[in-house]
């Protein structure tokens, strides 16, 4: 699996901005400073994210005393879904004015998700759970959890954070066999699909709301051509079975749902999928394959 990597990176206050502090450095019950630098091994928010960087924008930090089981009682200072900007094209991350977090004497349990909410799309933590973001597929951001570091204490400064996508993406190609004729593709759409989900930030684990509703996807109508044409690239989905896709073929709406095989086709988070429909004279037949992210299963389908 393909994941961001996240360093944070603790340094003592008075140390010089040109060098590093190590666990040699530090001097006992010298208030030390929480900072950062980040890094992205290959992975690929709205849009998803690509290169070796993580995107500037923001990130949200939690932080527990050590062993902490009760997300409910007070995160460390200044360590509750803190605000850490991202710039400079990934190696720049501050803190908010006047907001620093300090290492304490024990250890702390840290949590991170990307890019960082607040309000209504951010619901508390209680007693078993951490907390949620609540994910909108319509705004097609590309959320991202950090695996939790736990046990972190001041003598070993450098707190890595590894992200892993909790979407999954599809590519949609669409084509048409000779014996088909002219078949104009106007339109694309998910029937019956989650509009909303709510990610644990601690695990990535979706819950879904119970209401469904149409996803239509943003196309440019054309004629197909036995070659193949790719309509849709990147489109986030939620990781699970594959849902019924409706396409508009010469104003007439065909529905089919992908299978792998004779099982059905699974998204799965942090793998994108590219979904190929043919139109022949008698149906539509769909094989399906998937790229990195990381690997994912084959299927076909047909009406």
């Amino acid at each position: 699996m393909k994941r961001l990597m996240v360093a944070m990176l603790a340094v003592a206050a008075m140390t010089s901005c040109s060098k590093e502090s190590t666990e040699e450095d530090i001097i006992p019950d010298t208030p030390v400073k929480v900072q950062f630098n980040a890094g992205v091994m290959d992975v690929q928010a709205k849009a998803l994210v690509t290169g070796t960087t993580l995107p500037d924008g923001n990130m949200g930090v939690y932080a527990w005393d050590g062993g902490t089981t009760d997300f409910s009682k007070t995160t460390h200072e200044n360590l509750n879904n803190a605000k850490i900007a991202v710039s400079t094209n990934g190696t720049k991350f501050d803190f908010e004015a006047d907001h620093e977090a300090f290492w304490p004497v024990g250890t702390l349990d840290f949590y991170a998700y990307y890019p960082q909410v607040t309000g209504a799309d951010l619901i508390a933590a209680t007693a078993s759970t951490t907390p949620k973001v609540n994910i909108k597929l319509a705004d097609q951001i590309d959320y991202m959890w950090a695996s939790p570091v736990k046990e972190a204490k001041k003598a070993t400064p450098t707190v890595n954070f590894e992200f892993n996508h909790a979407l999954s993406a599809i590519t949609i190609i669409v084509k048409k066999e000779a014996d088909a004729g002219t078949v104009n593709l106007s339109a694309i759409k998910i029937a019956k699909y989650h509009a909303t989900s709510q990610m644990d930030i601690a695990t990535g684990d979706l819950t879904a709301d119970a209401s469904e509703v149409e996803f239509p996807i943003s196309i440019t109508a054309a004629d197909l051509s036995e070659a193949g044409d790719e309509f849709v690239t990147d489109y986030l989905v939620w990781p699970g079975s594959a849902p019924e896709f409706t396409l508009t073929l010469n104003n007439i709406d065909k529905t089919v749902t992908p299978k792998d095989g004779e099982n059905e086709l699974i998204f799965t988070a942090n793998k994108k999928h590219t979904l190929t429909f043919t139109i022949t004279a008698t149906g539509i037949q769909v094989t399906a394959s998937a790229t990195d992210w990381s690997a994912g299963n084959n299927g076909t389908g047909s009406i």
